[in-house]
């Protein structure tokens, strides 16, 4: 599935949807990886190969920053209402429905294409275009009627060698709080 967020690029482009490497989904296909496996076990792949990384909390602990050999990459929960939800214990980045995720990366092949996927079942979020140095950054909304619960983001470029690089990151989506006067009220799900 393809949805378009219009995102918003700061460094490299956004791929038009009329651009063939949009509609050719063998170009950095999603990962069959259940996003239960990912949900507090970040991983990091070169040619579908896991790599040695580390992946670290941002500096404002709302999202991961991922260090891996010649090359970076950062992703994290932006609510529309501005506020910034913290990871959980398991890295995990923390979001409300109607997030805007922020990413960006460096060391990729310049002028290449960076796709970004949230699955439970992947959704195609932005297809985006490295700059001549190889870097790119970009605010990307998240699809409409995102459910609540354990999700995985899935970043996706190439190496300056064209190699495949896939970054896997576990996501929870947790209702808002909602405040009732001078009270909040944390909403909960029975379990069915």
């Amino acid at each position: 599935m393809i949805y378009n967020g219009n995102p918003t690029v700061q460094t490299g482009s956004l791929v038009p949807t009329s651009d063939p490497a949009v509609k050719n989904q063998k170009i950095l296909p999603p990962v069959n990886t259940p996003a239960d496996s990912i949900v507090g076990n970040p991983s990091v792949f070169e040619s579908n190969q896991n790599v040695s990384a580390t992946i670290v909390p941002n500096a404002t602990n709302n999202g991961l920053v991922v260090n891996a050999s010649g090359w970076t990459l950062h992703l994290e929960g932006d609510n529309t209402t501005g506020a910034q939800n913290k990871l959980d214990e398991n890295k995990n980045i923390i979001v409300n429905p109607g997030v805007e995720f922020v990413t960006g990366g460096t060391g990729f092949a310049p002028n290449s294409i960076v796709k970004v996927y949230i699955h439970s079942k992947p959704i195609l979020l932005a297809t985006l275009k490295t700059n001549a140095g190889g870097t790119f950054e970009a605010k990307i909304p998240s699809p409409p009627g995102i459910s609540i619960g354990k999700h995985m983001v899935q970043v996706s470029g190439y190496s300056k060698d064209k190699k495949v690089r896939d970054a896997l990151l576990g996501l929870v989506v947790q209702a808002p709080d909602v405040v009732v006067g001078d009270q909040i009220v944390i909403p909960f799900e029975f379990n069915k």
